[in-house]
């Protein structure tokens, strides 16, 4: 019995720990560790001409995750890209579908297996093993997940020193490119002269 619970324990970690997180956007420094990362919710406004914003982002997730786990991946994310702050958009919760449970005592496996319905509700009556499922005696449950979109923000006195530093990054490495590539265009034109 113990085996088995070793065999399962890896793929019922995987399944249950997977956050997708989408991020579009700039990505800067992080900010000091000891420095917070502020987050302002759906009903709060961040203060008029404080903040720049750099990005936006959606994390997904089952639904077993809380808004707490999620504002935490969250300030991970933030903290990654170099945001001072966060600004949450929405948190809901989405209806997937919905999946059949048969009672134990007519699954194999020990109650693993399950019907499904499509898009339009019509159940599956057949398992993923390719066998007949009766749709008796069990319990339809919903399939949820939650989705929360936020802005990433940074500080505008930070934004607009680090975005100067990256002009005059990007402006040295013009310049170093086109003096590089002086000598081989004046080689080239003497050859392009002779008869």
């Amino acid at each position: 019995m113990k085996r088995r619970w070793l065999f399962w324990l890896p793929l019922l970690l995987a399944g249950a720990g997977c956050v997708d997180v989408d991020y579009v956007g700039q990505r800067f420094e992080p900010p000091p560790e000891e420095e917070p990362i502020r987050i302002f919710g759906e009903r709060e406004t961040p203060p008029p001409g404080e903040y720049q914003t750099i990005g936006r982002l959606t994390l997904t997730a089952p639904e077993n995750y809380t808004r707490i786990d999620l504002e935490d991946k969250l300030l991970d994310v933030a903290r990654e890209n170099g945001g001072d702050a966060v600004r949450i958009v929405s948190f809901e919760k989405r209806l997937l579908g919905a999946y059949y449970r048969q009672p134990r005592t007519d699954a194999a496996f020990a109650g693993n297996r399950t019907a499904t319905t499509m898009a339009d509700g019509t159940p599956v009556s057949i398992n993923s093993f390719g066998e007949e499922v009766s749709l008796e005696g069990g319990s339809y449950k919903d399939r949820y997940e939650v989705e929360l979109k936020a802005l990433l923000l940074m500080a505008k006195p930070r934004y607009l020193e680090l975005s100067e530093e990256r002009k005059a990054l990007k402006a040295e490495r013009l310049r170093r490119e086109a003096a590089e590539h002086v000598p081989e265009a004046e080689a080239a034109a003497p050859a392009a002269t002779e008869p």
